[in-house]
């Protein structure tokens, strides 16, 4: 069915590049995975790839990515909440049917949910490295991510503005550039 096709799709593409026979090139759709997706993610897969040459090297990052997603869930939601619901929380995702539903597939989409809440995790902790870095990464993961960084921009500005009364372009103006790029992308 389409999840043997998509799946198709991704090892194929990672194939290709591994073998010189073009970027996230794949004879399924006839072009390369960018022509549907901007997803340069995927390029940081192709060297593990390139070891093993697998198709259950996408299945292990699709499976850390849960593995982490839930961990950063179950801090994110640790900040908030008491520790008896974060820990449920946290352990809800894994088990979550649309979760298990994709585990039978890869999408680059899961690795989405890792940079979302890493970046909004540092926004609760003031680490401004971390949010730039996971926000360029969010950016990676396909391209409506910048919507998303552009809305943790503006959950920042509130949030920097509700605590110095005064808003500092340190911490606005890379992440506003990141995502003028992402759109740009």
């Amino acid at each position: 069915g389409l999840a043997a096709t998509d799946v198709a799709i991704f090892e194929q593409s990672l194939w290709n590049t591994v073998h010189g026979n073009g970027l996230l090139y794949n004879s399924i759709t006839g072009a390369s995975h960018f022509a549907s997706h901007f997803s340069p993610i995927l390029l940081l897969l192709v060297p593990v790839y390139a070891l093993f040459q697998n198709v259950f090297v996408l299945f292990l990052f699709q499976t850390i990515s849960i593995c982490v997603t839930a961990l950063l869930l179950f801090k994110l939601a640790e900040s908030v909440l008491p520790s008896e619901a974060a820990f449920f929380l946290g352990s809800a995702y894994p088990v979550h049917i649309l979760v298990i539903d994709g585990q039978f597939t890869f999408h680059e989409t899961f690795f989405f949910f890792v940079f979302f809440l890493l970046a909004a995790n540092s926004i609760l902790r003031s680490r401004l490295s971390v949010f730039l870095v996971s926000s360029i990464l969010l950016l990676t993961v396909n391209e409506r991510s910048f919507l998303t960084v552009v809305g943790l921009v503006f959950v920042m500005m509130c949030l920097v503005y509700q605590r110095n009364k005064v808003l500092s372009w340190k911490w606005l103006g890379p992440p506003v550039i990141f995502a003028g790029l992402g759109f740009v992308a």
